[in-house]
């Protein structure tokens, strides 16, 4: 049998704390969850509508730069190409 010094904490006491943690944090969304659901203003909703508006159209425009982006990359890439190949070929005149 092995006893502690007395400035260590025991291994049972470390294990309290996130035990007393999760059974606040489950009282406190129980508390949350029971309280009643307030009116919601026009001002809010419209709001939420503008952000849902705004959120779709940052997506829409993420897509067309991704589709604009991948054409960019392959006429930049036959460019390359077409370079290469003329280097080919004037190395071959010389």
């Amino acid at each position: 049998m092995t006893h502690q010094p007395k400035n260590q904490p025991s291994n049972f006491s470390l294990t309290i704390k996130p035990i007393r943690f999760a059974s606040a944090a489950l009282l406190a969304a129980v508390f949350l969850c029971s309280l009643p659901a307030f009116a919601v203003s026009k001002d809010m909703v419209q709001l939420q509508t503008q952000i849902q508006q705004l959120q779709d159209a940052v997506a829409r425009l993420q897509q067309s730069n991704d589709e604009r982006m991948g054409v960019m990359k392959d006429l930049i890439q036959q460019s390359a190409d077409s370079v290469n190949r003329m280097s080919v070929t004037l190395d071959a005149l010389h």
